[in-house]
């Protein structure tokens, strides 16, 4: 599951549909009926950086509640 999420994501960034930072909205907005409603918040804070859970896939800005992606790239989304 996580990385369909990362490559939706990603995919969008690297399409010119997603711009960088975004927000819970935007994910949900540009993966849209892809996965359950709760997937998008769980996921973001899940895999942000600093969790020390999981992978960590992107850096939040708690003041702003945006986020962008690690770079390099974890997922290869081909």
């Amino acid at each position: 599951m996580a990385k369909k999420v990362y490559c939706c994501i990603k995919n969008a960034i690297e399409n010119g549909k997603l711009r960088e930072p975004f927000n819970l909205d935007d994910v949900r907005s540009i993966c849209k009926n892809k996965f359950e409603e709760s997937t998008y918040s769980t996921f973001l804070n899940k895999h942000k950086v600093g969790n020390k859970e999981t992978t960590e896939l992107f850096n939040k800005d708690e003041e702003n509640k945006t986020y962008t992606l690690l770079k390099p790239f974890v997922y290869d989304c081909q």
